[in-house]
């Protein structure tokens, strides 16, 4: 039996056993309205296997609701069906009743009453209370079936809607993958031959980069740690070929190191700052990778004083608009873009993203997303 079928047969005793009570003080509290004091015993009796009896029927009941369901459109065709077995149900009840007034009453020091000499009178007046309880039981499967098969559609929608964002996620992730790859090749390809050793060096340091990622656990996030850990192979890639024109700093708070964060995320913001600052440059552009725990967030910052966005600040929302510095990196519209699409898929409106030119000079991308750690 399914966890559910058995938390409802559950609900049900502790309902018809609390009904049977209830029914017995109210006829005890009649019984002394009447002037008739000694009567609680045989009350109980009488309520308590009445209600007993019908439980341990109800799975008559049971089979009847799920082969002729309320569900179905036209009643017609579980009308008659039900009021068959009611009648029944109701007969079965009431030789039940008939049987244990007789035999077990006596037992526990119960006077048996009358009951089968008046029978006939019995059957029509458990007749009147199996129709409630019958009743009250095909609305109350009705009910919870309907209440399970719509957390069944939500459970399915919030699968469905897992999945949509998991393929978008991938998606995005396969965008950056292969950009990276070609922008790197392209890097090597402009100084292999004026100096041969640096794309040797780079080759090396795209070699490192590859095997990495083959080895890099599945999923959307890794640790800020192993994260860095790509960083610094790609920054040692850049470096071989812009030498002391690219300085990179890193400022991570103790702990942060084991929070989680999407793949990728980092290398894109460096390659924005290497596209737009450090390549039209003529001075070394410093890079500063920040890590903090704020509260419950774990927020990051790339910051740098390059040249900044053509014509000045921009609003702290971007990347948006033409403007040269804060556009999306690449031809393909990878880079700024993708990182806040790939935030906004993973966490929603828990993630913070902003970019744009810091007051003192050079641009800076400012994110925050909810601190994930791993132990250990």
């Amino acid at each position: 039996m399914r966890r559910s079928a058995r938390l409802f047969w559950a609900l049900g005793f502790v309902a018809i056993t609390t009904a049977g009570v209830l029914l017995a003080f109210y006829a005890i509290l009649g019984d002394v309205a009447r002037g008739e004091l000694d009567t609680a015993r045989m009350r109980f009796a009488e309520e308590m296997t009445g209600a007993w009896g019908a439980y341990v029927l109800l799975p008559l009941i049971a089979v009847g609701y799920r082969r002729f369901p309320l569900t179905r459109a036209r009643p017609s065709r579980w009308l008659l069906p039900h009021l068959g077995l009611l009648l029944v149900y109701s007969a079965l009840h009431t030789a039940l009743l008939a049987l244990v007034h007789g035999s077990v009453f006596p037992l526990i020091g119960v006077a048996a009453d009358p009951y089968t000499t008046a029978l006939g009178a019995r059957v029509g007046q458990e007749l009147t209370h199996d129709i409630i309880g019958y009743g009250v039981f095909l609305t109350a499967a009705t009910l919870w079936d309907w209440a399970a098969a719509l957390r069944d559609r939500e459970l399915r929608a919030a699968q469905l809607e897992a999945a949509l964002v998991d393929a978008q996620l991938q998606a995005l992730r396969m965008q950056l993958q292969p950009h990276f790859l070609f922008n790197a090749l392209h890097t090597i390809s402009s100084v292999m031959y004026d100096d041969p050793r640096a794309a040797d060096e780079m080759i090396e340091h795209l070699g490192e980069l590859l095997r990495g990622a083959l080895h890099q656990a599945p999923g959307h996030e890794v640790t800020l740690t192993e994260e860095l850990r790509t960083l610094g192979r790609y920054a040692a890639l850049l470096q071989a070929r812009f030498d002391d024109r690219l300085q990179l700093c890193l400022d991570v708070e103790a702990g942060a190191g084991a929070s989680r964060v999407p793949v990728l995320l980092l290398q894109p913001l460096l390659e924005n700052v290497m596209r737009h600052g450090v390549a039209v440059s003529q001075q070394p552009v410093r890079v500063e990778i920040r890590a903090r725990i704020v509260g419950d967030n774990l927020v990051l910052e790339v910051a740098d004083d390059g040249p900044g966005s053509a014509g000045g600040a921009r609003p702290a929302t971007a990347p948006a608009g033409p403007a040269r510095r804060g556009a999306p990196v690449g031809s393909t519209g990878i880079g700024l873009a993708n990182t806040r699409e790939r935030l906004r898929l993973l966490y929603g409106e828990r993630a913070e993203f902003a970019a744009g030119d810091r007051a003192e000079g050079g641009f800076r991308v400012r994110l925050a997303i909810p601190d994930a750690r791993t132990a250990g």
